[in-house]
């Protein structure tokens, strides 16, 4: 079996000749489109666990039947953390990829795989892909141009060598970008892991977190299902339309369900622009955007202001628990 070439950390002056054509920072692309926007790209996930490797993978390494929300919250924010910190994210990105080093057997075809190999391990970078092409296409108010597309691919490209991997199985442009992506929407299928988060996602039934306690959990349920409801109908629109065809009756999508979500488009298209960076990007973003001069205004200030505030009630709380303990 095939494994990805692993690479060694890159030397500063390798850092600045591959990044030369496609560099990662404030003003890329990338991080315009990489922001909070990604939570309605749940999609990804689910077309991630489409695979068989991947579905393998996932229902015999992790816990993934009762802890698909914090698995999900975990999983982006380190994902995240590879695009956005300049300092650390080669080292996060490794983290990531020797999480994987021991993730393999024999997916539900019977065949072995591992969630290493260089292609499962590249296709799944690119549901991510999808996902960023996905936000600027229907979430943002600007209509990319052919450049730009090219532009925004090679800095996914970029992003990929975080993970200390060798690039051989990504496509290098993006024409072949959108090939590649056309062939894994043939290639997707209903495995069990897909059908049990569509399930969550579609009925509105997630499972509970673990820290949310349980009776708040219930009184939770009735006023959250029309919008977990909606959420379910926001993650099948990301799907390929091949995969929605192919599987009508497991994974239902009305008319009803589509003008919804078209409205929620706009709605995110119109008032975007003028959110906050605090409401627009994670927190170690936002905080990297600060760094180099981004979000100065007012409401940057008074959110800075009141964080710190919050961290130091915090502390101060946990150390009054200490103390009454002792």
């Amino acid at each position: 079996m095939a494994y990805p070439e692993f690479v060694q950390a890159p030397t500063q002056h390798e850092v600045h000749k591959q990044l030369a054509g496609a560099p990662l920072g404030p003003d890329s692309l990338l991080w315009r489109y990489f922001d909070n926007r990604m939570a309605f790209q749940a999609s990804a996930g689910v077309k991630q666990l489409m695979m068989h490797g991947i579905d393998a993978g996932v229902a015999q390494h992790s816990n993934f039947f009762n802890e698909i929300v914090e698995r999900t919250m975990r999983s982006m924010a380190q994902i995240g953390d590879t695009v956005f910190d300049q300092e650390k994210g080669a080292c996060i990105g490794r983290v990531i990829r020797d999480q994987h080093v021991n993730v393999k057997g024999i997916d539900a075809t019977g065949k072995r795989y591992h969630a290493l190999h260089p292609q499962l391990f590249a296709d799944t970078h690119l549901t991510f892909v999808d996902g960023v092409f996905d936000v600027a296409d229907r979430f943002d108010n600007h209509e990319l141009t052919h450049a730009e597309r090219e532009q925004l691919y090679q800095e996914t490209v970029t992003w990929y060598h975080q993970y200390g991997v060798s690039d051989r199985n990504l496509p290098p442009n993006y024409g072949e970008y959108k090939q590649r992506s056309d062939e894994l929407a043939e290639s997707y299928v209903l495995t069990d892991t897909a059908k049990a988060a569509l399930t969550y996602a579609i009925k509105g039934k997630l499972p509970r977190p673990n820290v949310v306690p349980a009776p708040v959990w219930s009184m939770l349920g009735v006023p959250m299902k029309p919008a977990t409801n909606f959420v379910g109908s926001l993650i099948v629109s990301g799907l390929p339309e091949q995969v929605r065809d192919k599987y009508k009756k497991e994974i239902p999508y009305s008319h009803t369900d589509n003008v919804q979500v078209q409205l929620f488009e706009v709605a995110v298209k119109n008032a975007w622009p003028n959110a906050p960076g605090w409401v627009r990007y994670p927190e170690a973003a936002y905080a990297a955007l600060r760094r180099e001069g981004k979000y100065s205004g007012v409401s940057d200030h008074l959110y800075a202001a009141g964080r710190g505030v919050g961290s130091m009630a915090l502390k101060a709380a946990g150390a009054l628990r200490e103390r009454l303990r002792s």
